[in-house]
């Protein structure tokens, strides 16, 4: 037996009228206490997923949106500051 198909992802978060997603995975990033990827976080506890974190940010008017290795935490930036190594970071398209 052959079974074809397509196989899509789920779009999170804020859509483009295209039905794309509006924010682009950027990949995984790593960051310390001292010198923060983000420069703000929303801290939404056990409501947070990648959808909301970035829905949460956008409607903030912030670019970049990304959760931690938890869940827990929403960081948003306008821009990513140069001293942080390049947790899950996505920018809007």
């Amino acid at each position: 037996m052959l079974v074809q198909g397509i196989i899509l992802s789920r779009q999170l978060g804020p859509l483009l009228p295209d039905g794309t997603s509006r924010y682009k995975y950027l990949g995984c990033y790593k960051d310390a206490v001292a010198g923060r990827l983000m420069d703000k976080n929303n801290n939404l506890k056990l409501n947070n997923e990648n959808g909301i974190c970035q829905q949460t940010c956008l409607g903030q008017g912030y670019i970049f949106a990304g959760t931690d290795m938890y869940g827990y935490s929403c960081g948003i930036a306008a821009k990513l500051t140069a001293s942080t190594v390049p947790s899950r970071v996505l920018v809007w398209k």
